[in-house]
């Protein structure tokens, strides 16, 4: 929301000027508003421009006043309460400004529904009293101040925002231990500074292990066995129906099997598909398939494709 104001600040336009009093009215208005959850737990001292009148401007048709750096500073609600425009007999808070701008300019709301005081305000611009200013975003008396305003309050909120940004450092918890020679804490005094000086140990390493199920020596006996996942050593297979649809690998090592029926699925139906039609293609497929057989590792690998390992040593 600081850095809305900014850019609107820097680039204003008629547009983002009445928009920026929807900023404002979160900002300064409301009882419980950003500013007042954002410096909460901060109590950052904000000071506003605060201008003190001798005495009120005679009834004139227009009389400005912005907030200049030579004024005194005070607390939001004195900001808020101060007069910056008077037209026609009626007088315009800095609250008065946003409020209208807001509710009824178009900012939040745009409503024809306006007492005499709003009306005067809304309706004036600087053509019709003769004035002309060279920045379009400023047409109407109502920007022009509402710009002063936009400024005044980005400078009163400025230490809080850079108090916000601050990065900030974690805090060491402070622990007070007695130093006495002769204290019985002194042990403790001493492993807290270990704690506070070492350096952080590099995790040691481990080598990868298998991380799927192992069943060994099991006997299976009529039973379901879904392949895939699980390591299977030294066991029995007993008149066992066995699936696998070759989403997940396995392992089986000295294992038996008798009576059995073997059933594949999904990929590993496909594959077995592959080599089948190579196989009933004739000569030319039956040696490919084998070939391609007999190239495979156990994991998965071809010889064809040496690894590092199978590489002669120098």
């Amino acid at each position: 929301m600081f850095k809305d104001l900014q850019e609107i600040e820097s680039k204003p336009s008629t547009y983002s000027l009445t928009r920026s009093s929807v900023a404002l009215r979160q900002l300064l208005l409301e009882p419980n508003g950003v500013l007042q959850q954002a410096n909460r737990s901060r109590k950052v001292k904000l000071l506003f421009p605060v201008r003190t009148l001798a005495k009120e401007p005679d009834e004139l048709e227009l009389v400005v006043h912005g907030f200049g750096s030579e004024e005194s500073t005070g607390k939001l609600d004195q900001f808020l309460a101060q007069p910056c425009l008077w037209l026609l007999g009626y007088r315009y808070t800095a609250r008065d400004i946003v409020t209208i701008c807001a509710n009824k300019e178009g900012g939040a709301h745009f409503d024809h529904v306006r007492d005499a005081k709003e009306q005067s305000l809304v309706n004036l611009t600087w053509a019709q009293k003769g004035i002309r200013i060279n920045d379009g975003a400023y047409e109407t008396p109502l920007l022009f101040v509402l710009a002063q305003i936009i400024s005044a309050t980005l400078n009163a909120l400025g230490p809080l925002n850079d108090d916000i940004l601050k990065p900030t450092a974690p805090r060491r918890p402070k622990t007070v231990i007695s130093t006495t020679k002769n204290s019985r804490l002194g042990w403790l005094r001493r492993l807290f500074e270990r704690l506070f000086t070492m350096e952080a140990a590099a995790p040691p390493k481990t080598q990868a292990v298998d991380e799927r199920p192992l069943l060994k020596g099991q006997t299976f006996h009529r039973e379901e066995i879904k392949l895939g996942g699980i390591r299977y050593e030294d066991c029995k297979f007993e008149e066992c129906r066995i699936t696998y649809d070759g989403s997940m690998p396995f392992w089986l090592e000295r294992c038996s099997f008798e009576k059995c029926t073997f059933e594949m699925f999904g990929p590993a139906l496909n594959t077995m598909r592959l080599f089948q039609s190579w196989y009933q293609s004739g000569e030319g497929g039956k040696r490919l398939m084998i070939a391609t057989m007999a190239e495979l590792r156990p994991d998965g690998s071809s010889r064809a494709n040496p690894r590092p390992s199978d590489l002669p040593r120098h």
